[in-house]
């Protein structure tokens, strides 16, 4: 008879174990499936912060600083020996349109 109790306490705290096992893993599998929600969300998020930046990028390579000044400098040379007037700001506009147009 004790035997019979024994193997009844035994097969119930067996079940217990099984059924939270069970939750856990449940609760597992949720999380699971909540983390790669989360991570397809930011995914997308990111790839759309991509596009959205490629959309404001322009094509146009734009002239460096010391590309603009030195050939503000040869129109600065060549408007001299012609005699013209001029000063620095209007070379380094007229540099812009040339280098910018190439």
């Amino acid at each position: 008879m004790a035997d019979k109790k024994l193997k009844k306490k035994a097969a119930q705290k067996a079940k217990a174990k099984k059924a939270s096992e069970k939750k856990i893993a449940k609760k597992d599998s949720s999380k699971k499936k909540d983390s790669k929600k989360a991570l397809s969300k930011a995914k997308d998020s990111k790839s759309a912060r991509k596009s959205s930046q490629k959309k404001t990028k322009t094509n146009k390579k734009f002239p460096s600083d010391s590309d603009i000044a030195l050939r503000a400098y040869g129109i600065y040379q060549d408007r001299c020996n012609r005699g013209e007037p001029g000063d620095e700001h209007s070379d380094w506009l007229e540099a812009l349109r040339q280098l910018g147009s190439s």
